[in-house]
């Protein structure tokens, strides 16, 4: 400890801190300051908490300027200070700890102190900490930290330019007689592996959020930050940090850096989203009428719910809806259970959406007198100059959309090249780059849709009912478990979207019935989905029975 206290004190590291918090550093900021006049203001600061006061008088007691000269005082300012995150202070304190001023020399206390300074960038403290571990005085003597820490302090643009040369000798020093150091220092040019748990996008309703992860690297771990300050990690690169997040989107970066420098980067997005409102009491759960209506045999349906995908985040209980609305167009819509093509899970994927199309539906259809609807529940995006919409299987990439996704408008050519009698789409989806029922993320970009379907005018017959506009997303109902849009479609087809209770549904009842009530729904909320539709108003949906 007297041979690493002489090393400092050759350099002067130990002479009383010269930086002041609040009007500049150096002697010339502080020669001619009335100190005596200071005092009465940042004393009473001081003891209200405020760190830079008391940091600043941990400096006035260690130097006697306007004070008596009083170690033991300065170091409980600079405690005080060191406490509440002042880097300063924490590596003043060290220096007490390692000269033993107003404290017991304490190797291991000091080296404590000096790497809070040092992890939160301090220059000073990063070479003070490779003495300590080239002297191997508070710590294991180790040469690979001892360079880790030299060249972070030369790096460092805060290192006094005193001090450079002194530091760049050392490190020399350090190499020659550790030249396997020397070796690994300038060959690794390998990143640090960097995860963060639950993903990179992370939806919340409170406040407070623990970032978890991992930084681990064969060469060793300097430093993790979460936008440039930084965060304690375990031996095994474990790291964690709680955070208040406001309403709204919040991107955070974090930074892995290993001993020799080298950065692992990730963006972590987390999006505080208003609790949702309890649910009134008369909010029913989804049950499937007796059959309202007599079987259709020139009706058919295809349904598709899509929740667990090979490469996107999850679109909860969209199988669970499509089951449901299985059962809804038996019973509401008076589809035939054997003209009904069911598909969740990975029957669900590009192949067999196709094959149901082309090899099922297509020789089921009756040109001119067969209905077809078709259900769809997950995900959809839109193409990066929006003019062209997709639906994603299961399989679906969404980077790679022409190639893996379904085109909107293909689904519409495909059924309207058999010459149906009408086409109605139930598309409970969005396409503006969000994930059904807001988990997370497709794409980094908002991709608003910039024309509206073109099939429209080639078959007059077809109705498309949207779960949202443009660039909204497709949210959910969860004390209900399902998607917001489908549970209140289903409602409808129930039968309480039959406004004038005629027996008839029309497209129009349907869509107010479901629009009103989704509307409602998100804003309390605090989101925005408005389900739109696409056709002939007065055209009747279902005819049921009296």
């Amino acid at each position: 400890m007297k041979r690493l206290a002489i090393a400092l004190l050759s350099l002067g590291m130990l002479c009383a801190p010269l930086a002041w918090a609040g009007f500049g550093e150096g002697l010339a900021a502080y020669k001619a300051f009335n100190f005596a006049t200071a005092l009465k203001e940042w004393l009473p600061l001081a003891k209200q908490g405020d760190a830079k006061a008391q940091y600043n008088l941990g400096n006035m007691y260690n130097e006697g300027l306007g004070v008596r000269k009083d170690a033991t005082e300065a170091v409980k300012w600079y405690r005080k200070a060191a406490e509440q995150g002042n880097a300063e202070a924490q590596y003043n304190l060290g220096i007490m700890y390692t000269n033993g001023r107003g404290v017991r020399q304490d190797a291991t206390e000091a080296v404590d102190w000096y790497r809070k300074a040092a992890e939160q960038g301090n220059a000073s403290a990063q070479f003070g900490l490779g003495l300590f571990y080239a002297e191997g005085e508070g710590v294991r003597q180790d040469a690979a930290e001892a360079v880790k820490w030299y060249r972070m302090a030369l790096a460092n643009p805060g290192l006094d330019d005193a001090f450079k040369q002194a530091t760049q000798t050392l490190l020399d020093g350090q190499l020659a007689v550790a030249p396997q150091t020397r070796k690994s220092v300038f060959t690794d040019r390998e990143p640090p592996t960097l995860h963060v748990d639950h993903g990179t996008t992370q939806t919340i309703t409170q406040g407070d959020l623990l970032i978890q992860g991992s930084a681990t690297d064969s060469s060793g771990i300097a430093e993790v930050t979460v936008d440039g300050k930084a965060v304690e990690f375990a031996a095994n690169g474990a790291f964690s940090l709680k955070r208040f997040f406001p309403i709204g989107e919040t991107i955070l970066k974090i930074t892995a850096t290993d001993i020799h420098g080298n950065r692992a980067t990730q963006k972590l997005t987390v999006i505080r989203q208003a609790a949702a409102t309890q649910i009134a009491v008369d909010e029913p759960e989804l049950t499937p009428p007796p059959a309202k209506t007599r079987q259709n045999p020139n009706a058919l349906a295809l349904i598709v719910g899509v929740e667990d995908y090979r490469n996107a985040p999850k679109a909860r209980w969209a199988a669970r809806d499509a089951a449901v609305f299985y059962d809804y167009a038996q019973r509401s819509l008076g589809i035939p259970a054997g003209n009904i093509k069911l598909l969740t899970g990975e029957q669900a994927n590009r192949t067999g959406m196709l094959a149901a199309l082309k090899t099922w539906l297509a020789p089921m259809v009756t040109p001119g007198k067969s209905q077809v609807y078709v259900y769809f529940a997950g995900h959809g995006l839109a193409s990066a100059d929006g003019r062209a919409t997709y639906l994603i299987p299961q399989d679906g990439d969404p980077g790679l959309l022409e190639d893996t996704a379904l085109d909107r408008e293909r689904l519409i050519d495909e059924i309207a090249r058999v010459k149906p009698l009408s086409m109605t789409l139930f598309l409970d989806t969005c396409y503006s780059g969000g994930a059904r029922g807001g988990e997370g993320t497709l794409v980094e970009d908002t991709r608003g849709i910039m024309v509206k379907s073109r099939a429209a005018s080639r078959f007059p017959g077809l109705m498309q009912f949207s779960a949202a506009s443009n660039n909204q997303l497709a949210h959910s109902h969860p004390s209900q478990q399902h998607g917001l849009y489908s549970y209140y479609l289903m409602r409808g087809l129930g039968g309480e979207a039959d406004a004038n209770r005629d027996n008839k549904l029309t497209a129009g009842e349907l869509q107010d019935y479901v629009q009103e009530k989704v509307k409602r729904m998100s804003m309390t909320q605090g989101r925005a989905q408005e389900p739109e539709l696409m056709g002939d108003r007065e055209k009747v949906i279902a005819i049921w029975s009296k």
